[in-house]
Order: structure tokens, then C-alpha cells, then sequence
């Protein structure tokens, strides 16, 4: 987990969400040049709502920021960093997919990633205007459903199969392009989201007019 404005980097072996404790845990604190000055090694961690982070059986060790090189190393049982104001529950989504993420969770995300100004939020901000956006999609399916409908039922069966996987490959595509653009910054995460459900509803306006 990286927090670039507290200038540190956590890393866990494990975490427990039964325990709410980290396991074999460690913490880089970096120099404005990202040149890493200390570092926390504890066999434990957790957090605690009124003293900040708490390290157990563990160790410090300090380097020289311009080679690197350790210059002390010093053992404590245990440490209390009242500065250290990561959330644990956050750590626990960065290294989970968009698609597993609820809305609550994809928007805590992307307030974190808009305070940090990263565009590692841009996925978690496609997927969440995405889930907001297929609120419609019965609706499109309706639309484009209609003409079929109405068009008669004097068809190969084959074709209407044809034609609704032709439908669904297109979204597919539609979908796939938008996440890409917006992953490449070259349009909005809410355009992204929007795009593909706009392209059915064009789509779905055409059919109207040659059913007329």
C-alpha cells in the first residue's frame, strides 16, 4: 500500500480480518526524493482508534538516503506511531478487482485516488459510473427488442441468434474501447461508462426508423 503524501510504503505478508492485525509486516518512510530513510519490521501490527499504529516484536532500521546503505539497526517489542494514519479496511481493496468492488467500496476508492491525484482510481471510476449506467440496459434490451418483435415471425430462426450475438459482441466492443480510452485518459470515466449504453440506444433508434 502506497501513501505518496505521508511519503510511506506498507507491505504485508498477511492480514486478518478476523483479528484486524497484519503479519509480518513492513513500513518504508521515504525521503521527498523517494529514497527510503527508515524502515519498520514487526512480526505484528494493528491499529488502535485512540494511539495510532502499533508495532510488536520487531526492528528499525535506518539507511543513508543517497547510497542506500544500513547504518543502524535497533530492536523494540513494541512501538506505537500515533502519525501513521492508514486505514486498514482501504488497504484491504487496492489489491482487489473493479468488478468485485461494491459501489461504496469503488467510490472510497476513487476518493482516495482523487485526493492522491492517481490515475490508478481510473478503473474503479469506469466501474463504478458503469453500474450506475446499467441501471438502463433493460431498458436498451426492451427498445431494440421491439422492432424484432414487430417485424413479423416469418424468419429463420438462425438469423434472430445471429443478430443478438452480432448485438451483444458489439456492446462487448463498445464497452472494451470505452474502458481503454478512459484508462488512456483520453475520455472521462463517466463518458466511458455512458458510452456503450449509448451506442445500443442509437442502435435502437435506427431499428425504430426502419420499422417505420
Amino acid at each position: 500500500f502506497d501513501n505518496p503524501h505521508g511519503r510511506r510504503m506498507w507491505f504485508f505478508n498477511r492480514y486478518s480480518q478476523f483479528t484486524d492485525r497484519g503479519y509480518g509486516v513492513s513500513v518504508s518512510l521515504l525521503d521527498e526524493q523517494d529514497h527510503e530513510q527508515t524502515r519498520l519490521l514487526a512480526a505484528e501490527a494493528w491499529q488502535d482508534p485512540e494511539r495510532g499504529w502499533i508495532f510488536s516484536q520487531g526492528r528499525e532500521l535506518t539507511f543513508r538516503p543517497e547510497t542506500g546503505e544500513l547504518v543502524a539497526s535497533s530492536p523494540f517489542a513494541e512501538r506505537v506511531e500515533a502519525g501513521f494514519t492508514e486505514d486498514p479496511q482501504l488497504m484491504l481493496l487496492i489489491d482487489r478487482r473493479p468488478s468485485d468492488l461494491a459501489l461504496p467500496q469503488l467510490q472510497r476508492l476513487m476518493t482516495y485516488y482523487a485526493a492522491e491525484n492517481q490515475a490508478k482510481g481510473i478503473p474503479y471510476a469506469v466501474r463504478f459510473f458503469s453500474l450506475i449506467a446499467n441501471t438502463l440496459s433493460p431498458l436498451m434490451v426492451i427498445a431494440i427488442a421491439i422492432p424484432f418483435a414487430v417485424s413479423g415471425v416469418r424468419v429463420n430462426p438462425a438469423v434472430g441468434v445471429s443478430k443478438s450475438l452480432g448485438l451483444f459482441i458489439l456492446y462487448y466492443i463498445l464497452a472494451t474501447v470505452a474502458s481503454a480510452l478512459a484508462t488512456k485518459q483520453w475520455i472521462e470515466p463517466e463518458m466511458a461508462a455512458w458510452l456503450p449504453n449509448a451506442g445500443m440506444a442509437l442502435l435502437a433508434v435506427w431499428f425504430f426508423i426502419r420499422l417505420r
